[in-house]
C-alpha cells in the first residue's frame, strides 16, 4: 500500500470548496463509525474486594511501556465480560476503542482507528489542517469526492496515528478481513507506530490461531475469568431504587450461588436473568416481599430454571409433567435393576440431570407451577395475578381457609397435620355436595382420594372410590353442570398428566384405574358436547349463507385460528337435504368455499376417528348436489356441476 507523506498535502494547489467537500464527507464517515463504540459502562472496581484484578495489574504495566512492540491478547469464555473488564481496567477516556464488527477491508479498519483517535470536531479540524484540496471516489464508504487517489486517503486516515493511549481491537471474530491480512494491519500499529495494542478474542478457535502467531504479533496472552460479583453489583446499580433493587441486594448470595452452580459462566446470561428477576419481584404483593423464606426459594428456583433454559439445557417439554416423568424413570430403573441391566442415561429426565448441579434447591418444587414457568421463561409473559396466586397457595402463605382443599391435601408433606386434616374434610364435603365441576380439579380430587384410600386414610378401598367418582361424573352430567369437551384440538392436552399447573398424584397401585376414570370423564364431556352440536350446526348454516370463506374457516384447519368446529363432527347434526337447499340459496360466490370445505372434511375424516361419522354424510350431500346439478340446465346447471365436491360417490 503506497503512502503519500502528509507534508505533500500542503503543496496540493486547490480550491477551498473541494477541501470543504472532503471535510463534509469525512464527517459522514465519522458518523458511520461512531456507532461502533460501546455504551459507557458504570464505574466499578476491577475485583469484588476493591483490589486490582490480575488483568488490571498487567494492563497497568503494559500501558507504562512507551513502545512495547507487541500486542496483548485477552481471551476467555463467551459472555465472561472480556470487553467490560478491559475497559474497566484501563479506566474511562484512557484508550481508543475500535470494533472490527463488519469491517471488510484494511482501509475500513484504518478509518475506524482514525475516527476513534480524532472524534467529533477534532476529527474535522485535523482533516481541515491536512487536506486543503482535491477530490476522490471514496468507494470504501460510498461517498463521492470526485477522484481523490486512494494513496491520498491512506495518508489522511493511516499515517496520522497517536500512541498516547492503547488501542483496543474488539469483535475480532466478526471482522470480514482475512486473518493474515488483519494481523498485518494490527502489526502495523504495533511495529510501525509503536502503539500499545490490546486484542480481544471472543472465539476460542480464533484465539488459538492468534496464539500460534505469537512470535509475530502477540507478546502476552491473558485468559480472564468472569468477575461475577463485581458484574452483579454493576447490574444492580442499573435497577431503579425500589422493591426489586432491594430484593436483588438481599438475594445477592442466593443468586450468585445458583449462577456458580449452573456452570454457565456467561455474564450476559446473568444480566438477562437479573432483568427478569426485576420483572418478577415487581409483581409480588407486599406480604410476599416481606417473607424471607418464600423469596429465597422463589429466587433460587427461578434462577436455576432461567440459567438452564437460557443456555439450552432445558426446553419447554422438560418443564412439563416433571413429577410423572420422574416416577416413570424410577419405575423403569427398578425394572432394569431386577434384570441387572445397565442404566440408560438417555432415560433420565433432563430436569433430573439439571438437579445434580443444584444442592440447595429442589427443581420439582411446586412453588412455581409448570405453566407459570413456561409462560415466564419460554414465552416471556409475566402475569402478576398468576404469580401472586401461585405463591399465595404455597406452604409459606397457605392457611386453613385459603386455597382449594385439594391443593391443601396435595401439600400434605409441607403442612401441619391439623391443616391437612381440615383440607381432607373440606375436599370430602365438596365431593359429597358435588360442588366442583372443573374437569382438571375433579381429576386432582379423584387422584387424591385414591391416594388416601390406598394408604388407609379414607375408610374405603380404591375400587369403592372409583365407583363413587363415576357416580359423581354421572350426576353432574345429568344435571347439565359438566363442562362439555372443548371444540378445538387443544382439548387433547388439557388433562392428560396434570391440570392447573400441577401433576396428578398418581401411584402405580391405582394408575390404571385413574386412567379409566380420566377416559370416563372425557367420554361424559364428549357426550355433553355432542348434545350441544345441533345448535352449532345452525351456526354453520348461518356462516354458509353469509360468508363462504368464514364457512370454510370454521370447518377446516387454516392459519387464521378461527377453526371452531374443525375437530368435531358438527355436520352430521344437519339434515343433508336441508343443507343442499341452503347451499343452493346461498350467494354463488360462496359455492367454491362450500365445495372445498366438504372435500377437505372428507379427506380428514378418513384418518381422523373424531370426524369419521361425517364420511357418509358428506357423500350423501355430494350425491344430492350432483343430482340437482344434472337436473338443472343452462348456466345455473354448469355452475352447480363445477362445484360438485371431488370425492368418491356411490352413484352418478
Amino acid at each position: 500500500m503506497t503512502i503519500l507523506p502528509i507534508d505533500n498535502l500542503q503543496n496540493v494547489s486547490g480550491d477551498i470548496k473541494m477541501a470543504q467537500k472532503i471535510c463534509n464527507a469525512l464527517e459522514l464517515i465519522r458518523r458511520k463509525l461512531k456507532g461502533r463504540d460501546l455504551p459507557k459502562m458504570p464505574k466499578n472496581t476491577n475485583a469484588s474486594d476493591g483490589h486490582k484484578s490480575p488483568l488490571a495489574d498487567y494492563l497497568e504495566y503494559f500501558c507504562s511501556l512507551s513502545e512495547p512492540r507487541f500486542a496483548v491478547l485477552v481471551t476467555g469464555d463467551w459472555g465472561t465480560g472480556k470487553t467490560y473488564q478491559v475497559r474497566q481496567a484501563l479506566g474511562p477516556n484512557k484508550y481508543y476503542y475500535v470494533s472490527l464488527f463488519g469491517l471488510n477491508s484494511p482501509e475500513r479498519i484504518t478509518a475506524a482507528v482514525y475516527a476513534a483517535m480524532f472524534p467529533t470536531k477534532g476529527f474535522i479540524k485535523h482533516v481541515s489542517e491536512t487536506a486543503k484540496d482535491s477530490g476522490a471516489e471514496l468507494g470504501v464508504f460510498g461517498i463521492n469526492l470526485g477522484g481523490l487517489p486512494s494513496a491520498l486517503m491512506d495518508a489522511i486516515l493511516g499515517e496520522k496515528v497517536k500512541n498516547d493511549r492503547p488501542i483496543i481491537f474488539d469483535d475480532l471474530e466478526r471482522c470480514k478481513v482475512g486473518m493474515e491480512e488483519l494481523l498485518g494491519v494490527i502489526n502495523r500499529y504495533v511495529e510501525h507506530f509503536g502503539c500499545r495494542v490490546i486484542i480481544i478474542a471472543h472465539d476460542e478457535k480464533i484465539a488459538d490461531h492468534l496464539i500460534s502467531q505469537k512470535e509475530k504479533v502477540i507478546g502476552q496472552t491473558i485468559r480472564i475469568e468472569p468477575q461475577t460479583e463485581a458484574a452483579f453489583d454493576t447490574f444492580v446499580t442499573e435497577v431503579p431504587d425500589g422493591v426489586a433493587r432491594n430484593l436483588l441486594i438481599e438475594q445477592r448470595k442466593n443468586i450468585l450461588e445458583i449462577f456458580l452452580a449452573s456452570e454457565v459462566h456467561s455474564l450476559r446470561i446473568l444480566r438477562q436473568v437479573v432483568k427478569d428477576l426485576v420483572r418478577l419481584f415487581n409483581l409480588l404483593t407486599p406480604e410476599q416481599v416481606a417473607h424471607p423464606a418464600a423469596i429465597s426459594e422463589l429466587t433460587k428456583l427461578f434462577c436455576a430454571f432461567s440459567f438452564e433454559i437460557r443456555c439450552g439445557r432445558l426446553q419447554e417439554k422438560d418443564l412439563r409433567n416433571r413429577s410423572s416423568r420422574l416416577l416413570r424413570y424410577f419405575a423403569r430403573k427398578i425394572e432394569r435393576a431386577g434384570e441387572k441391566a445397565k442404566e440408560d442415561a438417555d432415560d433420565k429426565p433432563q430436569h433430573m440431570i439439571a438437579q445434580e448441579r443444584y444442592t440447595t434447591i429442589q427443581l420439582d418444587s411446586e412453588l412455581l407451577p409448570e405453566e407459570l414457568l413456561i409462560s415466564m421463561l419460554i414465552r416471556g409473559h409475566f402475569n402478576g395475578a398468576d404469580i401472586q396466586s401461585a405463591l399465595q397457595i404455597s406452604r409459606y402463605f397457605i392457611k386453613q381457609t385459603s386455597g382449594p382443599p385439594w391443593r391443601i391435601v396435595m401439600n400434605f408433606e409441607e403442612l401441619e397435620d391439623d391443616i391437612v386434616q381440615k383440607g381432607i374434610q373440606d375436599m370430602e364435603r365438596q365431593f359429597e355436595n358435588r360442588e366442583v365441576t372443573d374437569p382438571g380439579e375433579l381429576l386432582h380430587i379423584f387422584a387424591l382420594r385414591m391416594l388416601l384410600a390406598t394408604n388407609g386414610i379414607l375408610a374405603k378401598d380404591v375400587d369403592g372410590v372409583v365407583e363413587e367418582c363415576r357416580n359423581y361424573i354421572d350426576d353432574i352430567l345429568e344435571t347439565g353442570r359438566l363442562p362439555p369437551r372443548e371444540m378445538t384440538y387443544r382439548w387433547r392436552e388439557e388433562v392428560r398428566d396434570g391440570a392447573h399447573g400441577y401433576t396428578f398424584w398418581i401411584q402405580e397401585e391405582y394408575k390404571e384405574r385413574f386412567e379409566m376414570l380420566r377416559k370416563y370423564l372425557l367420554k361424559a364431556r364428549t357426550a355433553e358436547r355432542d348434545r350441544l352440536l345441533p345448535e352449532c350446526g345452525e351456526a354453520v348454516l348461518a356462516a354458509m349463507m353469509e360468508d363462504g370463506q368464514q364457512f370454510f374457516e370454521v370447518l377446516c384447519h387454516t392459519r387464521t385460528g378461527n377453526n371452531t368446529y374443525a375437530d368435531v363432527p358438527v355436520l352430521v347434526t344437519i339434515n343433508p337435504e336441508k343443507f343442499v337447499q341452503q347451499w343452493k340459496l346461498s350467494p354463488v360466490r360462496n359455492w367454491h368455499w362450500i365445495s372445498s370445505a366438504l372435500k377437505q372434511r372428507y379427506t380428514v375424516s378418513i384418518r381422523d376417528p373424531d370426524l369419521a361419522p361425517e364420511q357418509q354424510w358428506i357423500r350423501q350431500v355430494a350425491q344430492l348436489w350432483s343430482r340437482e346439478a344434472h337436473k338443472t340446465s343452462g348456466i345455473a346447471g354448469l355452475r352447480m356441476r363445477r362445484r360438485i365436491p371431488d370425492i368418491p360417490l356411490d352413484d352418478n
